[in-house]
């Protein structure tokens, strides 16, 4: 019996170092993430079809400096788990779009969350 049990721990640990944990179980973060930007991205399209002309042009700036904090900071601050910090900072700021306050074309001072 405790035969059988080495060779299955020594399997496992051969597995383990073979494939990482989230090969062997099923890592869905990839596809978190891809959820995660899907509904950003939505977030973002909406919001610049409601906001003037020069103010699109400030959120699209804003944004892309976002993404690139958010690349660096998840590189530097999670060098561990790097797509759990992009799943958080992506739900994040589809947070912060949403409830961002702006003047919209018929001149309501208003957010998406508000308009809900």
């Amino acid at each position: 019996m405790l035969r059988i049990v080495s060779v299955f721990a020594i399997t496992i640990a051969a597995l383990m170092t073979a494939f990482p944990a989230q090969a062997v179980f099923g890592d869905t973060r990839p596809a978190e993430l891809a959820t995660a930007d899907k509904e950003l991205n939505a977030t973002y399209a909406d919001l610049m079809k409601q906001l003037r002309k020069e103010e699109q042009e400030k959120l699209k700036k804003a944004q892309r400096i976002w993404i690139s904090l958010r690349e660096a900071d998840c590189k530097w601050a999670s060098a561990a788990e790097p797509l759990d910090c992009m799943i958080d900072r992506t739900l994040h700021r589809t947070e912060e779009l949403k409830g961002s306050m702006f003047w919209a074309p018929n001149g309501e001072y208003t957010s998406l969350d508000l308009q809900k």
